[in-house]
């Protein structure tokens, strides 16, 4: 199973770095505009950015948000 982890609004991906020993197969998700300095990225790029990474999963996926 992959564990696709989308941090909440202003939080760059390494908000995880706690949890990420204990998920086997977590896959931490930089949204657009969220801690990459990205001003103009939307809601619709940080949607297409979390479906890549779904898209990506080599088996079943449980997203955390």
């Amino acid at each position: 199973m992959t564990y696709v982890l989308a941090a909440g609004l202003w939080m760059p991906p390494t908000v995880w770095d706690p949890v990420l020993p204990l998920l086997e197969g977590a896959v931490p998700v930089t949204l657009p505009g969220q801690g990459d300095g990205n001003a103009s990225a939307t809601l619709e790029d940080q949607v297409t950015a979390v479906v890549a990474a779904v898209d990506a999963a080599p088996d079943r996926v449980v997203v955390v948000g």
